[in-house]
């Protein structure tokens, strides 16, 4: 056990050295992010409040706000792993890492830690700039946190099942950035889910954000108590959804690293 609370923290010791060492490369795309936002708030042609209102009235602008940033943790939760197992194959030291008797599984789990961390930082920059950009006041209860932090884990099995392929299969193409701009355009994070039409709304169900985006804004813009919450058969659906996409990660990588070990491919790319 204490060996691999060790993997897991040379992982995050390593991330924050990337971050810090490539930090203009972070802050450049964080820039990026925020000008992308700013465009999606003022081309918008859609509201979320009950009446019809313009493209950047304080509601609409505030559900957008938590979209986003729900999308931005989901940006980095889906591709990040891959990407960083892809570098890893790339300069030639995967095969280095794998020779510890522990299973990848762990050193995942302490690269998507640190980067959970690294990324609160940055959306919490974001969040204040939305804010004082677009004048708007969003309160965040620490409850909404309990409810992060379990969409999270389905976002963060979603990127173990790419990370598992990509053993394999080394390059998934536009795989990953589909999947990513999936999550922006059909979990409601920027479009009213109630203009979707009624096949895409039981589409968007089922993708791993959607019902937590749901949850957390019903608590940060309705008020809407944890009873309230516990009470809805949405929440039992929300934690089946989170459950499954984490274990199908974890199932698919195992099972993934397992073949490219056999086959000895993780030295190859």
């Amino acid at each position: 056990m204490k060996k691999i609370i060790s993997i897991i923290f040379a992982e995050c010791y390593r991330e924050f050295v990337y971050a810090k060492r490539y930090s203009i490369e972070r802050f450049s795309s964080i820039v990026m992010l925020f000008f992308i936002f700013f465009g999606i708030v003022y081309s918008s042609t859609t509201s979320f409040g009950s009446h019809h209102l313009n493209n950047s009235d304080p509601i609409s602008v505030s559900h957008r706000i938590v979209g986003f940033l729900m999308w931005f943790f989901a940006l980095d939760a889906v591709g990040h792993l891959s990407s960083s197992l892809r570098e890893d194959l790339h300069i030639g030291i995967l095969e280095q890492i794998a020779l510890s008797p522990y299973p990848l599984m762990f050193n995942m789990l302490g690269r998507s830690v640190s980067r959970l961390f690294i990324n609160m930082f940055f959306a919490f920059l974001l969040f204040i700039t939305f804010q004082l950009t677009f004048k708007v006041k969003i309160y965040i209860p620490i409850t909404v946190f309990i409810f992060f932090l379990i969409t999270y884990a389905g976002l963060y099995g979603l990127g173990l099942f790419f990370a598992g392929l990509t053993l394999i299969f080394k390059r998934l193409g536009p795989v990953t950035t589909i999947t990513r701009f999936l999550l922006l355009i059909f979990t409601g994070a920027i479009i009213p889910l109630n203009t979707f039409p009624y096949f895409l709304r039981v589409f968007a169900q089922t993708l791993p954000m959607t019902l937590g985006l749901n949850i957390i804004r019903e608590i940060i813009f309705e008020k809407t108590s944890l009873q309230a919450i516990f009470t809805n058969q949405n929440f039992y659906l929300f934690i089946v959804n989170s459950l499954f996409y984490l274990l199908l990660g974890i199932f698919t990588f195992i099972i993934l690293e397992k073949k490219a070990r056999s086959k000895g491919a993780l030295g190859t790319y």
